[in-house]
Formats: structure tokens, C-alpha cells, sequence
């Protein structure tokens, strides 16, 4: 016997009503800590092992505090987020990127420069507004890192392709340093502001030889 249009109309309205419920559930039981080591645990599968998370907490899904971050190539870990407040699309995770409207963060440590990778299989990383309030990179020939204070925006798929406008400034030397640049099948085009004193943070990241204080300004394509 067919239902009538008002049983389908009660019967839809059930179902829309169920899902609901079953949505708010599963929302409230994600913003417990249970819940919060859960997605934590989660992430790394979801990001192909690119990014690794401990501490989770805030609300999800796409306001998160998070104490440690760690992004990784193939040869391992290559940036170390501490304290970081992460306003993102969290189901953008399931397309293979990090898509944040917001990072800021308390301290970051630049390992080393990431690893070129030729896969298609990219994780990309899109940040509207990145702030690091203080970024710690370690210099080539020297035990003590450089420091600065870096904001600015970043989207990065590999090393040819990625584009950024950054500005960092030096908290423990001089040095000053401004990139507004994008590579982009096999070309480079944008500008570049640098001026740092000998043997500085340019010079030790690059592995070049000390050659005295540099004062860059530089527009190309």
C-alpha cells in the first residue's frame, strides 16, 4: 500500500530530524577530550603523514588549539609548531590540504629547508594569515639559531610550486627580511627585501660563505 504524501512528509521530517540529533552528538562528543585525542589522532593518516598534532584542544571543528604541530616530508620532521591557534576548514584534510584562514603561533622551530618532492600526491598548505611570534632557524656552521617574528600569508605545494608574502624581522640581531614571491611552472617572479649584518641569517640558511652585510633589493620575473 503507498504511503500517503502526509506519512512521507512525517517520515522525512523524522529522518532529517535524526540525522540532526545524530550530528550534535557526534559534535559534542568530538569537543571532549576524548574526542580532541581522537581527531589528533586522525590527522596524520588524513594528511598522508604531512602533519602530526599533540595537545588538541578548542572547538571543533575549525577553531583548535593545538601544543605541538609538526609538518614532515620523506626524510621526517622539517617545522615544529609549539602553541598554535589554528581557525581552518578541517574538512579540507580529506582533499590532502591545510586550508586556514588563521595560524598564530607562539613558537615555531625551522628545522631545515623541506625536501623537494616529485609526487603527484603533494600535501598543500594554504595560510591566508600566518603569524609566529617568534620562528627559531637553525644557521649553517653555528650551534645558536636565529630568531625573528614572522607574519604574513604562505601557500606552499612543493618547492616549484608554492607562493608567500612574508615579512620577518630579527628579535635577537639585526636583520630585516621581505618576500612577496610565487614560483610557478619553473618560473620565479616577485620581490625580495633583505638586510641582514655579516655572517647572518640569509648566508647561514643559503650554506653560502660569509660575505659581509647584505643589503638586497630585488624585483624580477
Amino acid at each position: 500500500m503507498p504511503l500517503s504524501p502526509k506519512t512521507l512528509a512525517r517520515l522525512s521530517i523524522a529522518l532529517a530530524a535524526g540525522v540532526l540529533i545524530a550530528f550534535l552528538a557526534i559534535l559534542t562528543l568530538a569537543n571532549t577530550g576524548a574526542g580532541h585525542r581522537t581527531i589528533a589522532s586522525l590527522i596524520e593518516p588524513l594528511s598522508g603523514g604531512k602533519v602530526h598534532v599533540e595537545g588538541l584542544s578548542g572547538r571543533v571543528p575549525n577553531l583548535l588549539h593545538a601544543q605541538r604541530v609538526e609538518l614532515r616530508d620523506r626524510d621526517g620532521t622539517w617545522l615544529v609548531i609549539h602553541n598554535v591557534d589554528l581557525d581552518w576548514t578541517a574538512f579540507a584534510l580529506f582533499r590532502n590540504r591545510l586550508d586556514a584562514n588563521t595560524v598564530a603561533a607562539e613558537r615555531a622551530q625551522l628545522l631545515r629547508l623541506p625536501t623537494a618532492d616529485e609526487t603527484a600526491s603533494n600535501f598543500i598548505i594554504n595560510i591566508r594569515s600566518l603569524q609566529i611570534a617568534r620562528l627559531e632557524v637553525k644557521r649553517a656552521g653555528s650551534p645558536m639559531p636565529a630568531v625573528l617574528g614572522v607574519r604574513g600569508d604562505v601557500r606552499y605545494v612543493s618547492l616549484r610550486d608554492w607562493a608567500g608574502n612574508l615579512a620577518g624581522d630579527r628579535i635577537d640581531d639585526q636583520g630585516t627580511y621581505r618576500l612577496n614571491a610565487s614560483f610557478d611552472n619553473g618560473f620565479l617572479t616577485g620581490t625580495a627585501d633583505v638586510t641582514e649584518p655579516s655572517e647572518g641569517l640569509l648566508t647561514g640558511l643559503l650554506g653560502f660563505k660569509p660575505v659581509g652585510a647584505i643589503e638586497l633589493h630585488a624585483r624580477g620575473e
